[in-house]
C-alpha cells in the first residue's frame, strides 16, 4: 500500500462552553448546508441531555431545533440525531416523557422521535405496546442508533425489549410506506401509536435463532432491502465463548409487510420473511471475530462491500472489509497504530475516513493509497487564523465527509475553564 502524507487545516466551527456531539452516521443536510447535533458533553449522558440543534457549515450560525419538555436529572434525554437523505428532517433518540427517580431514561424506555425542521415537535417513529404482546408492526420497547436508508424509506435501530428486559439487544426496522397496526389502546407516555409499522429483524437468544445468535446490533444498511449487522455467537471449539461475526438481513418488499401487519400474526413467524446468511468466518484467525473499539458497520454506496474493524496477527485493529455477499475477511491497512473508532465512506464508496495515533487517515481503495493528514494551520469558528487549540485526546464519534478534501468532525477543547466537545472543519491541501 501506498502512503503519503497532506497538509490541513482545522477550524474550529465551534466554541461554545457546552457540548456538540455529532451522531456517527448521517449527520450531514441533504443540501450538504447543514449539520445536526444534540448537547451532550459526554456520550454516556443523552438521558441528561436536553437539546438536538443544528450549525450552518458556512457562517458557523446555530439553529435551535428541539428543546425536551420538564426535563430532570432522569430524562427524558434526547440525543444521536440523523439527518434524512432527501428531507429537511431528522430522526434522534427521545426519551420517555414519563422519566424520574423511579423509572428513569433507559434502553428499553426511549424511541425514534421524528421532527421536520421548523416544526418544533416530535412524533413518534414507532409504536409502542407494553402492556400486551404488541401486534406486527409494532414494538415493546426502545429502539436507538436509527439510520435511514439510502432513499429515506426506511429506518434501522437497535432494539431493548420493556417486557422482557433481560432480552439480548437486536436490530429491527420500520417502512415509511407502511401504516402501523392499530394498537386499540390509550396513548400515554409509555404506549403510543407511531407514524410507521416496525419490525424486529431477529428474535435473538431462542433456541431457534439461526446461526445461535445471542445478540444483534451496529447494524447498517446494505441495500433498501438488506441490512447488515454484528451477531454474538459461540464458537465450535468452546461454547462458552463468544465472538462476533458480520450478518446479513433480507427485508422483503413493502406489500409482503403490510400484508403481514394486516394479519397480526405474532414474531415467531418472522423468520419466513427476514433471512439470516452468514457473511464471514473468522473462528480460525489469530484474534478471531469482528474486533477493536466500537463501532457501526459501513457499506459503500453501490453496497458491494461492508466495511468494519478487526485484529492482525499482532493485535492492531486494522480497516477490513467483506463482500456483501459473504466471503473472506479482508485486512486493507497495515498500520502501526490501531484504528480508534468509527469509519466513514464518501458519498462515491471511494474513500474511507478514520483515525489513527490521533490522526485522520484516508484509505483510497482504488488507488489502494492511504493519506495521512498533518495538521498544520487553525483557525476560529471566523476563518482567522490561529494558534493550535488546546486539543485534549482525539477526534471523537466519528468522521464525515463534506467533500473529497472537507471531513467534519469532534474533537475536545480545554476552554471556558472546561473541556468541552466542540465540532471542527478539517480541509487538505
Amino acid at each position: 500500500m501506498k502512503t503519503r502524507t497532506r497538509s490541513s487545516t482545522v477550524r474550529l466551527l465551534t466554541d461554545r462552553p457546552q457540548g456538540h456531539t455529532l451522531n456517527r452516521r448521517q449527520v450531514i443536510s441533504p443540501n450538504r448546508e447543514w449539520a445536526v447535533f444534540d448537547s451532550r458533553n459526554e456520550d454516556s449522558k443523552l438521558g441528561e441531555t436536553t437539546s438536538i440543534e443544528r450549525i450552518h457549515l458556512q457562517s458557523g450560525t446555530i439553529e435551535l431545533l428541539y428543546r425536551s419538555r420538564n426535563p430532570n436529572l432522569y430524562g427524558p434525554g434526547v440525543g444521536a440525531a440523523a439527518y434524512h437523505p432527501e428531507r429537511d428532517r431528522v430522526i434522534f433518540i427521545h426519551g420517555l416523557n414519563n422519566c424520574d427517580e423511579r423509572k428513569p431514561y433507559g434502553s428499553q424506555r426511549r424511541f425514534g422521535a421524528l421532527l421536520d425542521i421548523g416544526s418544533f415537535t416530535v412524533r413518534h417513529a414507532e409504536s409502542r405496546s407494553i402492556g400486551n404482546a404488541p401486534p406486527i408492526g409494532a414494538l415493546s420497547g426502545g429502539t436507538h442508533a436509527h439510520s435511514w436508508s439510502s432513499t429515506g424509506s426506511r429506518i434501522s435501530f437497535t432494539y431493548n425489549d420493556a417486557r422482557d428486559p433481560l432480552q439480548p439487544r437486536t436490530i429491527g426496522f420500520s417502512i415509511t410506506s407502511v401504516a402501523p397496526p392499530n394498537l386499540g389502546i390509550p396513548s400515554d407516555d409509555e404506549n403510543f401509536t407511531g407514524e410507521y409499522a416496525s419490525f424486529l429483524a431477529l428474535a435473538p437468544a431462542q433456541s431457534n435463532t439461526p446461526y445461535r445468535i445471542q445478540s444483534a446490533f451496529e447494524e447498517c444498511w446494505v441495500h433498501e432491502n438488506q441490512m447488515a449487522f454484528l451477531g454474538s455467537i459461540p464458537t465450535e471449539r468452546d461454547e462458552s465463548l463468544f465472538i462476533q461475526e458480520i450478518f446479513s438481513v433480507g427485508i422483503p418488499e413493502d406489500s409482503k409487510l403490510q400484508q403481514w401487519v394486516a394479519s397480526r400474526t405474532q414474531f415467531s413467524n418472522a423468520e419466513a420473511l427476514f433471512p439470516i446468511k452468514r457473511l464471514t468466518h473468522t473462528e480460525n484467525r489469530s484474534h478471531p471475530g469482528i474486533q477493536g473499539p466500537r463501532h457501526w458497520l459501513t457499506a459503500d454506496p453501490r453496497g458491494d462491500w461492508i466495511y468494519t474493524l478487526a485484529r492482525d496477527n499482532a493485535g492492531i485493529t486494522q480497516l477490513a472489509r467483506v463482500a456483501s455477499r459473504g466471503g473472506p475477511l479482508e485486512l486493507l491497512t497495515d498500520l502501526p497504530e490501531s484504528v480508534e473508532g468509527q469509519i466513514s465512506c464518501n458519498r462515491s464508496g471511494d474513500q474511507i475516513a478514520f483515525v489513527s495515533n490521533g490522526k485522520i487517515c484516508v484509505l483510497s481503495v482504488l488507488k489502494n493509497q492511504l493519506t495521512l493528514w498533518e495538521e498544520q494551520q487553525f483557525e476560529d469558528p471566523k476563518g482567522k487564523r490561529v494558534e493550535r487549540p488546546s486539543f485534549r485526546g482525539s477526534y471523537v464519534n466519528g468522521l464525515h465527509f463534506l467533500d473529497e478534501q472537507t471531513l467534519l468532525g469532534n474533537r475536545y477543547v480545554e476552554q471556558h475553564g472546561g473541556k468541552y466537545l466542540q465540532i471542527v472543519v478539517v480541509r487538505s491541501t
